[in-house]
């Protein structure tokens, strides 16, 4: 008898129906039909059969769990120390890896940094971070790091036992890629232009394809795209698979279209955003441009590139306004400058607006000084753009310059010029702001709350956040400085609230320490004091505001007499202001002003003179009059040590005269004028006060001066 003769797929069957069995089938995406149609017919006539098959694409049939299996775990942007990295199974991959082939090698506070720059910069992938640590033989992870610009070239040389495809970074991607249809390829050569994710509209826009759907779900059932994002549905590529994809778009000579209908489509995203950042459909907006921010910056660096002007201002001014309230002034000037350097013509009203919100974040960014040159040119650009076609923020421009030249006489006279004229609400609240902050600037403080207090009326109208939020918590520093506490209290916390929905957490901190500092005059001392270290102790607390909480732990601790905790305070907040972006000169005055007080109260007073004549050049260009106020209270302090309790007098009158009120939440300011008075006696206090306080502001300025 002739034995019986079984095909292949019968003898598994056989062997595996009755069986509780788990066959694992590896690396599919190159047979994936053939596979697809094994999988299908064992499960069905295999009843307690298990298949785990891996592959760069689903097998899609029926029944099927997908498991995508993503990049190792590796720490997120920022900072991080050597205990911490080493806890992410990419970066314990690259050490046992390096220590392989370097014994010894172990991840310390010294090679942390490039260590996870490789990890984060090869997304993840363990070839790449295996190849990378093979490298280390012969480099520094400081030369892997530097040179990982070219990866494709110098992570080659995988184990001669593996697999062609396994042995070089770029053989990996090139398998995958090979696999995808032509037109595919040509769709996903396209979105390697996007340095960010991007989400479908973006991908149409780019590519040329109507409907992107069935292209983005095949790059991501080959793990070529990942699904990133909550919410709305965006797509990233990783950075290693993106440069494989640049290459051969430029290979195909497809670059320079890919990126100009990247530009095209953020600038009308922007354009349609820009009017709506003024109103309360702001939040939504924002929601929607956040998400694009490495894609704005590339399209500008790509029209920047260029050399095409025009497309760059537009993106300039509609990106403009987003820029400056985002907080990152010093990078919003720099691509503002950026843009300004292009040549070639451009009509004035787009020229006007992207100078004049440089000039605005250049000054925050910087030391708060404002060219004069570029005032005047911005002046007469602002000038010439006929009404119909004024951007608001031109209407803005004439105030603001005045305001920074201390003009303000001729500054209310245009914003009453403005207000008479047809602006809209939320240009009217603007310059209801603006005239407020003359006002302040003039001493004027009942003037500065009517027209903040119309100003805030204003943006609630039209829904505007931002503006609100500002303008509320410059009506909280004036009650406060009136002693309303209770009053800034409240508008210190709408203000707040107002900053936390508009995820702006950079004010937001700066306006929370100034309620935590509240807090000993509304509750005690001591919860002041408990807040304010919570910001200090806080690790995900940026370093200017943490310096900002130690200056008000450091005037509570003056306040208690413990002059050595106070200086310990003051220096360590004056070194991390050196090491902080976007440090106001005030605040280097606020803290210098606290070290001359500790220097007064020790009898060191030269060192103190020299210390306040610092603190009052820092705080007088600015025109931050509350600021010139501490210091002359500071100064006054002094002058009475050195035993002249008269012009001690006159100076804290000079003082009330700048700053506009008696700021009775400074117990400096309110006890020296107690003691003041009960030496000189009330005549003589009140005749030397009054001096002071009737000087011309120019003789004011000159008295509070050290000499």
């Amino acid at each position: 008898m002739r034995p019986r003769r079984f095909d292949v797929l019968g003898q598994l069957v056989e062997s595996l129906a009755e069986a509780s069995a788990l066959v694992v089938l590896d690396n599919c995406e190159h047979v994936v039909d053939a596979a697809a149609k094994l999988s299908e017919e064992l499960l069905g006539r295999c009843p307690k059969l298990r298949i785990l098959a891996t592959s760069r694409e689903p097998l899609g049939i029926l029944g099927e769990h997908l498991f995508p299996v993503g990049p190792l775990r590796l720490p997120d942007g920022g900072d991080v120390d050597a205990a911490t990295a080493g806890t992410f199974p990419a970066v314990q991959l690259l050490q046992d890896r390096a220590a392989a082939v370097r014994p010894g090698f172990t991840v310390t506070g010294d090679n942390v940094t490039p260590v996870v720059e490789i990890c984060r910069r090869l997304d993840g992938l363990p070839l790449g971070i295996e190849l990378a640590a093979a490298r280390l033989r012969t480099f520094t992870v400081e030369q892997v790091a530097a040179r990982l610009g070219d990866r494709f070239r110098l992570l080659t040389g995988g184990s001669r036992t593996a697999l062609p495809r396994h042995r070089t970074l770029h053989a990996v991607v090139a398998w995958s890629w090979d696999l995808l249809g032509a037109r595919e390829r040509e769709f996903g050569e396209a979105l390697a232009v996007f340095p960010g994710t991007f989400d479908a509209l973006a991908a149409a826009a780019v590519t040329g394809v109507a409907d992107p759907d069935t292209f983005l779900d095949a790059l991501v059932d080959r793990s070529l795209l990942q699904v990133a994002g909550d919410g709305t549905v965006r797509y990233r590529m990783l950075e290693t698979i993106r440069e494989f994809a640049l290459e051969e778009l430029a290979r195909h000579g497809g670059v320079g279209p890919a990126r100009a209908a990247h530009a095209a489509h953020y600038l009308a995203l922007l354009e349609a955003a820009e009017p709506h950042l003024r109103t309360a459909g702001q939040l939504e907006w924002l929601g929607r441009l956040r998400p694009e921010r490495d894609n704005l910056h590339a399209a500008v660096a790509h029209v920047c590139d260029a050399g095409d002007a025009l497309t760059a201002f537009r993106l300039g001014a509609a990106a403009g306004w987003l820029w400056t309230f985002e907080d990152n002034h010093a990078e919003a000037a720099g691509w503002l400058e950026r843009i300004m350097r292009v040549p070639g013509a451009v009509p004035a009203d787009l020229r006007v607006v992207v100078l004049a919100v440089y000039v605005v974040n250049s000054g925050f960014a910087g030391d708060f000084q404002y060219n004069p040159a570029l005032l005047d040119e911005l002046l007469v650009l602002a000038r010439s753009v006929p009404p119909g076609r004024r951007h608001p923020f031109i209407d803005l421009i004439e105030p603001v310059a005045l305001m920074f030249r201390d003009d303000s006489e001729r500054g209310e006279a245009v914003v009453a010029e403005r207000l008479a004229g047809p602006v809209d609400a939320w240009t009217r609240a603007m310059l209801l702001s603006l005239l407020g902050h003359m006002r302040e600037n003039d001493g004027d403080i009942d003037g500065m709350l009517q027209a903040l207090d119309a100003a805030a009326v204003q943006f609630r109208k039209v829904g505007e956040r931002w503006g609100l939020s500002m303008t509320l918590a410059s009506v909280a520093d004036a009650y406060r400085r009136r002693g309303d506490f209770a009053t800034a209290v409240a508008h210190f916390e709408e203000s707040i609230d107002l900053h936390h929905q508009l995820g702006i957490k950079t004010s937001e901190s700066y306006q929370r320490i100034n309620l935590a500092s509240l807090r000993r005059h509304t509750e005690s001392p001591e919860v002041a004091r408990a807040e304010l270290r919570a910001f200090v102790e806080d690790v995900g607390s940026a370093s200017r505001d943490v310096s900002h909480a130690m200056l008000e732990l450091g005037h509570l601790a003056r306040a208690d007499g413990d002059l050595d905790e106070a200086e310990r305070l003051y220096v360590e907040s004056w070194r991390l202001q050196d090491v902080a972006p976007l440090v106001a000169p005030q605040y280097r005055a606020i803290v210098l002003t606290g070290r001359a007080q500790v220097d007064v109260a020790r009898g060191e007073l030269d060192i103190a003179r020299a210390r306040l004549a610092e603190a009052i050049g820092l705080a007088i260009p600015v025109r931050d009059m509350p600021v010139v106020g501490q210091v002359a209270v500071a100064w006054a302090g002094l002058v009475r040590a050195q035993g002249d309790p008269l012009t001690a007098t006159a100076i804290l009158g000079a003082a009330e005269r700048l700053a506009g009120v008696r700021d009775l939440s400074n117990a400096d300011w309110t006890g020296l004028l107690d003691e003041l008075r009960a030496e000189l006696g009330d005549a003589a206090f009140d005749a030397a006060f009054a001096r002071g306080i009737g000087m011309p502001r120019a003789k004011a300025l000159e008295l509070v001066t050290p000499a």
